[in-house]
């Protein structure tokens, strides 16, 4: 019991004083740095997504201003068949 209790010290204060507490502590620094990759690799996914998202914002702005130009000139040839 009180080796356990070493250990869990050891783990806690980042100083193991034996060989199963280093180990433990390893296993948390290697499963940090793979969080940590993790964590950029979805950090620029998102960046790729919001500029694909700023794109497709700014194609259906365009194709919303040809929508209304076209509606406009509908608009104006309708007039115009009713006065012809």
């Amino acid at each position: 019991m009180a080796e356990e209790s070493k250990n869990q010290d050891a783990v806690n204060t980042g100083n193991p004083t034996s060989a199963e507490g280093a180990d433990t502590l390893t296993a948390l620094k290697e499963e940090v740095a793979k969080l940590t990759e993790e964590n950029k690799s979805l950090a620029e996914t998102l960046k790729k997504t919001e500029y694909d998202r700023d794109i497709y914002k700014s194609l259906w702005s365009k194709a919303d201003d040809k929508v209304s130009a076209m509606t406009d000139v509908l608009k104006e040839m309708i007039k115009l068949a009713k006065l012809g």
